[in-house]
């Protein structure tokens, strides 16, 4: 048994030291017996219960009552030569704040008192000073600190209820604004495109400039749905939808797509957050890459999902980077994997995302 001085609960402080003050009661009972045996005897057992009393901090269930019992029968055992003794069943009692269930410490508080007077009685003790100190007093102590000890466990919960719901409406804000980002950045993106194409065709090609605005208005009426969707807790429709959506959005951008995307079947959150962090991307060539070419690749390899984005734009040097790339960053990280950003030579940028095929249980909830 490795003796701990310092309770597990950091709540106890050094309360456990100032309790000691009822040891008192034993070291008191010594002045009627003076000899050599029976203050050899009564230190072992001092030793003993103190060894108990510690170590009764760091235990619980069934250890704990253990525990309460031996130091009840360290007091029992010394009831004979010291009255004193009668403070260690205060101190067993007491234990009981330390226990779960509610008849479980009921029963060892009763257990501490139908024990203390039934030595009593076969000792042929005083009952009056037993009587007063072991019904009232471990009765009295046991269930008052455990009613304390109940109440703050309560009022700890109670905080760390309102410190997860405070956490989940954090993390479901950051969720519903890096959907709006999205969802909102690329169909914006989409109808700006598409509109300034529409401008330039309406004199030359009507027809044309028609179905261009006809996609302006299917790509808003979408963003409608998708933005309810992102507040009842958004999903996409697939990785090959979002390919897809995204050779109409890069075509219309003057950007040819060259896809190179390997067929097969990834679990819902890695797909979602795959998908999603692919659209960011293509918004952010459609909108400030001025790109000709964008390449797409997509690889299993091992236990990770591979997907590469990369265009002859810009570069690194004039891109923005703000919230749509701390959101992808997020999403990825947010299921164990990893974002990359590459500068291309002569000019460009490539996009690695790698995420593992298996999520973890809390990150894919």
């Amino acid at each position: 048994m490795r003796l701990q001085l310092l309770p597990k609960d950091p709540t106890l402080g050094k309360a456990p030291y100032f309790w000691l003050v009822y040891l008192g009661f034993y070291v008191w009972g010594f002045f009627y017996d003076y000899s050599a045996a029976t203050l050899e005897l009564g230190g072992a057992v001092l030793l003993a219960f103190l060894v108990l009393y510690f170590h009764s901090f760091w235990v619980e269930g069934r250890a704990l009552v253990c525990h309460a019992v031996l130091i009840t029968l360290l007091g029992l055992f010394m009831l004979r030569w010291n009255i004193g003794a009668t403070c260690f069943l205060i101190y067993s009692a007491c234990l009981a704040a330390g226990l779960e269930s509610v008849l479980a410490a009921i029963g060892l508080i009763a257990f501490n008192v139908v024990a203390g007077i039934a030595l009593s009685l076969l000792l042929k003790l005083d009952i009056s000073v037993p009587i007063q100190i072991m019904l009232l007093v471990p009765t009295v102590s046991g269930f008052a600190l455990y009613q304390a000890t109940a109440t703050r466990a309560r009022e700890r919960e109670r905080q760390q209820r309102e410190e997860l719901e405070q956490l989940a409406k954090i993390a479901e804000r950051e969720r519903v604004a890096r959907d709006l980002h999205d969802v909102l950045g690329h169909t914006l993106s989409v109808v700006v495109t598409k509109s300034e194409l529409a401008r330039k065709l309406i004199t030359r090609d009507p027809t044309a400039a028609v179905n261009e605005m006809a996609d302006v208005e299917r790509a808003a009426r979408a963003a409608l749905l998708q933005v309810r969707e992102a507040i009842a807790g958004y999903r996409t429709a697939g990785f090959s939808h979002e390919l897809e959506e995204a050779g109409k959005a890069l075509a219309a951008a003057g950007v040819v797509l060259k896809p190179d995307v390997e067929p097969f079947d990834l679990l819902a959150p890695v797909e979602n957050a795959l998908a999603l962090a692919f659209r960011e991307a293509v918004t952010n060539i459609v909108r400030h890459a001025r790109a000709s070419v964008c390449q797409v690749g997509m690889r299993q390899t091992g236990t990770e999902v591979q997907c590469t984005i990369a265009d002859d734009g810009v570069g690194m040097q004039t891109a923005r980077h703000g919230f749509g790339l701390r959101g992808m960053r997020e999403r990825i990280e947010h299921l164990g994997g990893s974002l990359r950003v590459e500068p291309i030579t002569p000019s460009g940028t490539r996009l690695v995302f790698c995420l593992p095929l298996q999520p973890t249980m809390e990150s894919s909830s």
